[in-house]
């Protein structure tokens, strides 16, 4: 309330829950965030300098997990170079995307396998940044899964297409 908010109600599903958020806004910019993150202090002003380079982009925060083990920043590392080389961030990373782009993509999928990931593919590796701001992201769901285990079927996702 006190940002401004109102809260939005859908059927289950996370595309589903952020295409009725999307559906709800009425803010040229859009933020997509899971409720495990949380943005690090400064990304506000890193968020505005990169809305000003123009509509037709979208950008996604750094991953950063509340763990302080070799596994987590083993994973960490991972999730950075698929970043920085394949532009296919995580959607717990966020998502920062101009509504107008967003809408000319054709917006989230609901049947998509992976929507995060398929959206990325759809924006396009030169009209996706990475910023230097950082999502800090609580570990939990990642340590009861184990780190190498979730990174094989990500990537085995983003290669051969299907839901990790």
């Amino acid at each position: 309330d006190a940002a401004g908010c109102d809260t939005v109600t859908s059927e289950r599903g996370r595309a589903k829950q952020m295409m009725a958020g999307v559906a709800k806004s009425r803010a040229p910019w859009l933020l997509f965030l899971h409720p495990e993150a949380e943005l690090a202090p400064g990304w506000i002003g890193e968020a505005r300098t990169f809305a000003r380079r123009g509509p037709l982009r979208a950008a996604a925060v750094s991953f950063a997990l509340d763990d302080d083990t070799l596994a987590a920043r083993g994973y960490e590392w991972i999730v950075r170079q698929r970043g920085r080389f394949l532009k296919q961030p995580l959607g717990v990373q966020g998502l920062l995307i101009s509504r107008a782009f967003y809408d000319a993509l054709g917006g989230y999928h609901a049947g998509a396998a992976m929507e995060d990931f398929d959206l990325a593919r759809r924006i396009r590796r030169h009209r996706l940044a990475l910023l230097e701001s950082r999502a800090l992201v609580d570990a939990e769901a990642f340590r009861r899964e184990g780190y190498l285990k979730r990174a094989a079927r990500e990537t085995w996702a983003l290669v051969f297409g299907g839901r990790a």
